[in-house]
């Protein structure tokens, strides 16, 4: 709880020291915006994205790149680019969504690579699993246990759920009459809500696909 890792549209992140308010480190080596940062959770490296879809994951110490993820493909890019401008749309959508590059446990993370999702080793960027069906838009959230990844598949109306120990797709998400905006797993068990763009959220059991309940008032897009 010592330091805050910010990442900006100058293509730049920092790692600032809160007890001295200066900047610790400086990771300069991006091409482009940084719409996504994230701290592994022993606090050693950063991971952070940028608007093209590449991933750096670098030393908090030195500021050294350990590796980086090339995407190999533009979609991203033109996702979240959006007919709005990068900045509009960033900072409303679809950024927000992720609970994180790193899985909470810090022992993965997941992005897509060439021709599909992968889940990569966070220590190393090897390879672990690939998902073979993931949507190439899709954007991860993890679970809290690290044991699942849901691919929100921007712009569609439903999300995939697999579990990242076997790469297997465990469930579809399907039953939302407008785009999915956003999802969020549960702390203590297996459920799911997401809220799309029309008046309902739903709670999902994670596993199973089992729509539990819908939450619906009529007011507006969720």
């Amino acid at each position: 709880g010592d330091y805050l890792l910010t990442g900006s549209y100058d293509s730049t992140a920092r790692i600032w020291d809160l007890q001295t308010q200066y900047q610790a480190t400086e990771y300069v080596q991006h091409e482009s915006e940084i719409v996504a940062v994230d701290l592994n959770v022993d606090g050693s490296s950063a991971a952070t994205l940028d608007a093209n879809g590449h991933i750096h994951v670098w030393d908090v110490a030195t500021g050294n790149k350990l590796f980086d993820i090339d995407p190999e493909s533009n979609e991203f890019g033109t996702e979240i680019g959006g007919s709005g401008g990068l900045r509009g749309e960033v900072l409303s959508f679809p950024a927000p969504l992720s609970t994180g590059i790193f899985s909470p446990d810090g022992a993965q993370l997941v992005a897509f690579h060439k021709d599909s999702m992968k889940v990569f080793d966070a220590r190393t960027g090897d390879i672990k699993l690939v998902l073979e069906d993931a949507k190439k838009s899709g954007w991860p959230v993890f679970s809290y246990d690290s044991s699942l990844v849901a691919i929100l598949e921007l712009k569609a109306k439903q999300a995939s759920v697999w579990d990242l120990r076997t790469g297997k797709l465990v469930s579809r998400l399907q039953g939302h009459r407008g785009a999915l905006a956003m999802l969020a797993f549960s702390p203590i068990d297996n459920r799911i809500v997401t809220g799309a763009m029309e008046s309902r959220a739903i709670i999902w059991d994670a596993r199973t696909g089992e729509l539990l309940r819908e939450l619906d008032d009529r007011s507006g897009p969720v």
